[in-house]
């Protein structure tokens, strides 16, 4: 009788272990966050007028360019004249369009292709400076890059 107690006490104990063991979760390998295409529609001037920003990069990385693009772009209409201002809309009635790149090769803060409504932006050139750079040669329709 005692035999068949040991040998139900090491059974219960057994199938105890082993559901513990069998159940326990085994830490999950975090994954690096993959680039994707990333892409927004920005508001400007008051809601009148828009312009695409996009880009290839992590969601991490995305969050935010769009708001500071448009932050800048606003600024500098607000900062210009009545003539200025004009002329910025209609620079944006030509559907103007932000690619913005991590790791640009053929530029190093900016550049314009002469279409009169694409800039391309090194992520890490987002700024008034070269946001207004930029906005002069698509207005002017050059190809440039700083």
């Amino acid at each position: 009788m005692k035999t068949k107690r040991t040998f139900f006490a090491v059974a219960v104990i057994f199938c105890i272990a082993l559901a513990v063991t069998a159940c326990k979760d085994e830490p999950e390998t975090a994954q690096p966050e993959q680039p994707k295409a990333q892409s927004a529609t920005i508001s400007l001037f008051g809601g009148s007028h828009t312009a695409t920003v996009q880009g290839t990069m992590t969601d991490s990385e995305w969050k935010g360019v769009a708001g500071n693009i448009t932050s800048l772009v606003n600024e500098i209409y607000e900062r210009t004249t009545d003539t200025g201002k004009n002329a910025y809309r209609g620079l944006f009635n030509r559907g103007v369009t932000f690619n913005v790149e991590k790791n640009p090769t053929d530029y190093i803060n900016y550049k314009t292709t002469g279409d009169g409504k694409t800039i391309y932006i090194n992520l890490s050139s987002i700024n008034m400076s070269y946001m207004m750079n930029g906005l002069d040669s698509i207005f002017n329709n050059r190809s440039e890059q700083e």
